[in-house]
C-alpha cells in the first residue's frame, strides 16, 4: 500500500512515478481524455500565438507602407485560421467535459465497487479504516480526481506556451547570437536562469503550502474537522442515517454537536491564523513579485537589441510579447508540476482502497448440485477472533449439521450465534480449525457457488432503497407470481395488496419522492421472503422476528417447517418460546457449544445453560 503523509519532501522521481500512475488510471477510464487535453492546449496556446503574429505582422506592414489589399488578405488567412481554432477548441472542450463527468462517475464507481466486491472480513478491518481515514483526509480540502484534469490542463497549456514563446522569440535570441551583443546576451542568459530559479522556488512554496494544508489539525477521522462534518450529517433530517435527527430534536442535544463544532472551528482558527495563512501570504508574496520581476526583463532585453532600429516596431511587440509569455510558461510550468505532483499524491490512498488484495482463499473446485439437498456441513475445532478483537468469538468450536434439520440455536448475546453464521457463509475465515461440506474444506469451493447453498435473513438485515419486487428477487428480472407468494408466505400479504405500486413500489424516499417508509416489522417479512425466494438448500434466520409481534411471529413460524421443506434450516433466536417447534436446539456459551438436544432433553438438566435461559424467560411464557 503505497501511501505517505503528504508532508514530506519527496524525490523529483517519485513525483514522476506517482503522476505516471494516477494517470495511467484515469486514461484506462477513457483513453481519449489525455489526447484531446492535448490537443485544446495546442489550440489555445496556437490562438493566443496568432493574435500576436498578426499584430506584429500589420504593424510592420503599416510601417513598410504595404498596401492595404495585400495586408488584409494576409490578415484575413490569419484570423480564419484564429477562427477555426476558437471552434475547434470550444467543440474539444465541450467533449472534455462530458468526458470528464464521466470519469468522475466511473471512478466512484470503481471505489463502490471495490467496497461491495472485497472480501467482506476486510470492510472492518484496521487497514481498511486507515485507508478510508486517508481517503477523506486527502481529498477534503482538494477536488479529487477533478483536480487531476485542470492540472493537466495547466501544464500542458504552459508547455505549449513556452514551446511558441521560444519560437517566436527565437530570432532576437539568434540576432543577440550573431551580432555577439554582449550586454544582451547577459541579460538574456540571466533572464532565463532567473526564470528557472524562480520556478524552482515557487514549486517549493507551493508544495510547503499544499503539505501545511493537510497537516494537524486537519487529518484522521479521531480529528474534529471531520468529527464535526459527520455528526451535522448524522442529525440532520436527510443525512445518513436520517433516523438521528429524531432524536436530536427529542433530547434537544444540538448543543452537543455545537460543542464539536466550535471546538473544530478554534482550533482551525488557531492553525490558520498562524501558519497556513503566513505560508499563503509568502507563497502570494514570492508569485507575484517573483512573476513581475522577470516579466519586466524581456522588455528590457528586446529594446536594448532594438535600440538604432534595428528591429520593427511589429517585430519589437512580437518579441517581447514572446519573451514576456515565456516568463509566464515558466513559471505556469513550475506551478502546475506542484499541484499536480501533489494531487496525484493525494490520489494515492484511493489507488490504495483499489489496488487492496482480498485476504481469503480462492476456490475452484464446482459445487456440486444437488436436487435432494443432500449437504452436510461440519465445524471441526473452528477459532475465529474478528479483526482488532482481544478476545476469540469462537473457540474450539465443533457442531455437525445434519442434512434436513431443524436446528435452533440459542444464547446470551456475544455467544457466538451470529459469528457462527457469518463463518458458514464464508464471509469471515477462521484463524484455526476447518469448516467441510460433504467432507470438503469450503475454501477448496468457489465462493460464488458455495453461497448460492444459503438463503439467510441477517440479524441486522438490510432492505434497498429500490423496488419491492427487486428487493425479494435481488435481481431486476424476477417472477412475479413467485415473488408475490413469498411475501404472502412471509405475512407481508395484506400489506402488499394496500400498495398501489404493488411490486414496483419504491421502498424509502431515498431515489423515490413516493417510497414507502416499511417498519422494521414489515422489514423483516420482506428479508424473510427474500430468502424463500433464493430457494436454497440451507435457510438461515439470524433473530428474523425479533421486531414481530408474537402473533405474527406464531404465524410465520407455524407455516415455515412446510416452507423450508427438505431444506436445512437453523434459526437463532433469543426468545426460547420461539425454539420449541425444533426438534435440535445447540446451546452456545462463551463461544462453545456447550449443550444440544431436544427442549425437553434440555430442560431437564437444572444445571445446564439452557434452563437457565429457560427459566429467567419462562415468566412470559406463562
Amino acid at each position: 500500500m503505497e501511501m505517505d503523509d503528504l508532508t514530506g519532501r519527496l524525490p523529483f522521481g517519485q513525483h514522476l512515478k506517482n503522476i505516471k500512475k494516477v494517470a495511467g488510471l484515469v486514461h484506462r477510464l477513457d483513453r481519449g481524455q489525455f489526447p484531446l487535453s492535448v490537443a485544446a492546449a495546442l489550440l489555445a496556446a496556437a490562438e493566443g500565438y496568432l493574435a500576436l503574429v498578426l499584430s506584429a505582422m500589420v504593424l510592420n506592414r503599416v510601417e513598410q507602407g504595404v498596401p492595404w489589399g495585400e495586408m488584409a488578405g494576409l490578415a484575413g488567412i490569419l484570423l480564419t485560421v484564429a477562427l477555426l481554432c476558437r471552434i475547434a477548441l470550444g467543440s474539444i472542450r465541450s467533449d472534455l467535459e462530458i468526458r470528464r463527468n464521466a470519469i468522475y462517475s466511473r471512478f466512484d464507481m470503481q471505489q463502490s465497487r471495490k467496497l461491495m466486491e472485497m472480501d467482506f472480513s476486510m470492510i472492518d478491518s484496521p487497514l481498511l479504516e486507515k485507508i478510508k481515514s486517508r481517503i477523506y483526509k486527502d481529498n477534503c480540502w482538494g477536488a479529487g480526481i477533478y483536480t487531476i484534469f485542470w492540472t493537466v490542463d495547466w501544464l500542458t497549456g504552459s508547455v505549449f506556451n513556452l514551446a511558441g514563446a521560444l519560437l517566436l522569440a527565437f530570432p532576437v535570441m539568434r540576432r543577440v547570437w550573431h551580432t555577439k551583443n554582449l550586454t544582451a546576451a547577459v541579460f538574456l542568459i540571466l533572464c532565463f536562469l532567473g526564470v528557472w530559479v524562480y520556478a524552482y522556488g515557487k514549486m517549493r512554496v507551493d508544495q510547503r503550502t499544499n503539505a501545511l494544508m493537510v497537516e494537524e489539525p486537519f487529518s484522521t477521522p479521531e480529528e474534529k474537522a471531520q468529527k464535526a462534518d459527520l455528526i451535522y450529517e448524522m442529525a440532520s433530517e436527510g443525512g445518513f442515517p436520517y433516523q438521528c435527527g429524531k432524536d436530536v430534536r427529542m433530547y434537544d442535544a444540538y448543543a452537543l454537536f455545537d460543542r464539536y463544532t466550535v471546538e473544530r472551528f478554534n482550533r482551525y482558527e488557531r492553525v490558520s491564523s498562524k501558519r497556513l495563512g503566513r505560508q499563503f501570504g509568502r507563497a502570494a508574496m514570492f508569485a507575484g513579485g517573483g512573476e513581475k520581476l522577470f516579466s519586466a526583463l524581456p522588455y528590457f532585453i528586446v529594446a536594448y537589441v532594438a535600440v538604432g532600429g534595428a528591429l520593427p516596431v511589429g517585430s519589437l511587440l512580437q518579441y517581447a510579447g514572446a519573451l514576456g509569455s515565456l516568463v509566464g510558461a515558466v513559471a505556469g510550468i513550475a506551478s502546475a508540476f506542484s499541484e499536480l505532483s501533489q494531487a496525484c499524491r493525494r490520489q494515492l490512498s484511493t489507488m490504495a482502497l483499489l489496488e487492496l488484495q482480498d485476504e481469503m482463499y480462492k476456490g475452484k473446485l464446482p459445487v456440486e448440485k444437488r436436487s435432494d439437498y443432500a449437504y452436510e456441513i461440519e465445524f471441526s475445532h473452528v477459532w475465529f477472533q474478528y479483526p482488532g478483537a482481544k478476545d476469540y468469538a469462537l473457540q474450539d468450536f465443533s457442531i455437525k449439521l445434519k442434512i434436513g434439520e431443524k436446528l435452533a440455536i440459542v444464547g446470551p448475546n456475544g455467544s457466538g450465534k451470529t459469528t457462527m453464521i457469518k463463518l458458514l457463509c464464508r464471509l469471515y475465515e477462521p484463524q484455526r480449525g476447518e469448516i467441510r461440506l460433504n467432507g470438503v474444506d469450503i475454501r477448496k469451493f468457489r465462493n460464488d457457488e458455495y453461497r448460492k447453498l444459503f438463503s439467510v435473513v441477517f440479524q441486522d438485515l438490510y432492505l434497498f432503497s429500490l423496488k419491492l419486487g427487486e428487493n425479494v428477487a435481488g435481481a431486476v428480472s424476477f417472477d412475479e407470481e413467485r415473488v408475490k407468494k413469498c411475501l404472502a408466505d412471509a405475512g407481508f400479504g395484506e400489506r402488499l395488496e394496500s400498495l398501489t405500486e404493488g411490486l414496483d413500489t419504491y421502498l424509502y424516499k431515498n431515489y423515490e419522492d413516493g417510497g414507502v417508509e416499511v417498519s422494521g416489522g414489515e422489514a423483516q417479512k420482506i428479508a424473510i421472503a427474500r430468502a424463500l425466494y433464493k430457494d436454497a438448500p440451507f435457510i438461515l434466520l439470524d433473530e428474523p422476528t425479533a421486531a414481530l409481534d408474537p402473533k405474527a411471529e406464531y404465524e410465520i413460524y407455524a407455516g415455515f417447517d412446510k416452507m423450508v421443506g427438505e431444506k436445512t434450516a437453523i434459526y437463532i433466536s433469543h426468545r426460547l418460546s420461539s425454539c420449541r417447534f425444533c426438534d435440535d436446539i445447540a446451546v452456545f456459551d462463551g463461544g462453545r457449544l456447550v449443550q444440544r438436544g431436544s427442549h425437553e432433553e434440555l430442560v431437564k438438566d437444572e444445571r445446564g445453560k439452557y434452563y437457565e435461559l429457560w427459566s429467567a424467560q419462562a415468566q412470559y411464557y406463562q
